[in-house]
């Protein structure tokens, strides 16, 4: 873990999070540089913590998306010396043109770390974040076979690894983890650059 960890005053600004757990995975990025140069798209990305985690294993740069004000004011003062940039979207539409015009049309690696289940519809991100991806897609949700939290009956089942396959990412790294199911997917042929 990146020494900041242990000495940054700031914690996750999101109620019962915790720093460890939200990086949780994200170690297969640093081995062997896997994200050397590359460009990062964190959707759902709190204050930016992992962003900043993968640009520590050398990526040059990230966007980071999330809806709250709160974790964009504390992501901006803490990373504001880093090539991170905030925007403010709810990842609900991801149709909306201001989402399009401010983000790249692909990145390297997209995370979506623990967002995907609680949207109304949880394929329309995982589909819009697949098609963002040129190289490696990682994502968190409750468990690889899950239900939306707006889903109260859970009537809907999707299993993230079915999703990935039907997409044509291979998932290539499924660590275990104490908080739900994590796994990092790769395109075929993908290159950074």
């Amino acid at each position: 873990m990146p020494e900041w960890i242990g000495s940054d005053p700031a914690q996750p600004a999101t109620p019962g999070v915790v720093l460890a757990d939200r990086l949780e995975g994200l170690e297969w990025f640093r081995d062997r540089g896997r994200v050397s140069h590359a460009t990062v798209l964190d959707l759902g990305a709190g204050e930016g913590y992992a962003a900043a985690y993968l640009l520590d294993a050398g990526a040059d740069v990230a966007d980071c998306v999330t809806n709250d004000a709160e974790q964009i004011a504390t992501g901006e003062r803490l990373w504001r010396h880093r090539p991170i940039r905030f925007w403010q979207h709810d990842l609900g539409d991801t149709g909306s043109a201001a989402l399009a015009h401010d983000l790249l049309p692909e990145y390297d690696v997209v995370m979506a770390l623990g967002i995907v289940h609680k949207l109304a519809d949880p394929l329309r991100l995982l589909r819009w974040a697949i098609a963002r991806t040129r190289v490696h897609l990682a994502i968190r949700v409750p468990a690889r076979s899950f239900c939306s939290k707006r889903d109260r009956g859970g009537l809907t089942q999707y299993d993230a690894l079915a999703i990935l396959d039907q997409h044509g990412l291979e998932v290539t790294h499924t660590p275990p983890v104490r908080v739900g199911w994590f796994a990092i997917a790769t395109r075929p042929g993908g290159q950074y650059w």
